[in-house]
């Protein structure tokens, strides 16, 4: 479906854009954060080709453990930079959600329809199908809510003629600030494409 392969096109897209902003940062947060958006970029392709190299629980847990690791990094090399290094963190976790999510999703799809009939809500899982629902739409509102946050932020600290105070991210140059405005943009993005998979998949 053209549909679905734009979903994964765009998904790949924002995570190299994210490796890619990584690699922009200092020095210090740079080799953490571009592994672990090397983990997610590859959690992507992996989807995109249906899981043929990794499990979806298997994707999950490890990009929760390079979300913890590289939050922990950013916070004792940057403790300045905490709400950036918390959004990364974040962010990895709403995707190994999602890819959870995604999975259970396609699995009800395969369903015999006597099953689907014999549930009381019309679909394999009933109630928990209904909760799984609003459990992804919930992290991508709240993650889509806090990234537009931190844009706005941002963009207020180099728009011309502003100053530094009421920055989230005082220690950082304007090119900085730019790099950090894309990265949080392209992950935002990432996770709502993630969240659309399910239903054109």
């Amino acid at each position: 479906m053209v549909v679905l392969e734009v979903l994964h096109g765009g998904m790949l897209l924002t995570s190299a854009c994210g490796v890619g902003c990584s690699a922009l940062l200092d020095r210090r947060a740079r080799l953490a954060a571009v592994l672990a958006g090397l983990v997610m970029l590859a959690a992507m392709v992996d989807m995109a080709v249906g899981h043929v190299f990794l499990s979806p629980a298997t994707w999950a847990c490890l990009l929760l453990v390079s979300a913890a690791a590289t939050t922990f990094l950013q916070l004792h090399r940057q403790p300045g930079h905490a709400v950036m290094a918390i959004h990364r963190g974040l962010g990895a976790v709403a995707v190994a959600l999602l890819l959870v999510w995604e999975h259970v999703a396609q699995s009800a799809t395969l369903v015999p329809m006597t099953m689907v009939h014999s549930s009381p809500m019309g679909s394999p899982d009933g109630p928990s199908a209904a909760r799984s629902v609003v459990v992804a739409a919930t992290t991508v509102v709240l993650y889509s809510a806090f990234s537009l946050w931190l844009v706005m932020r941002h963009v207020r600290v180099v728009a011309p003629g502003s100053t530094g105070s009421g920055s989230v991210s005082p220690g950082l140059g304007s090119r900085s600030r730019t790099v950090l405005v894309v990265d949080v943009a392209a992950m935002a993005i990432c996770v709502v494409l993630m969240a659309l998979v399910p239903a054109f998949g």
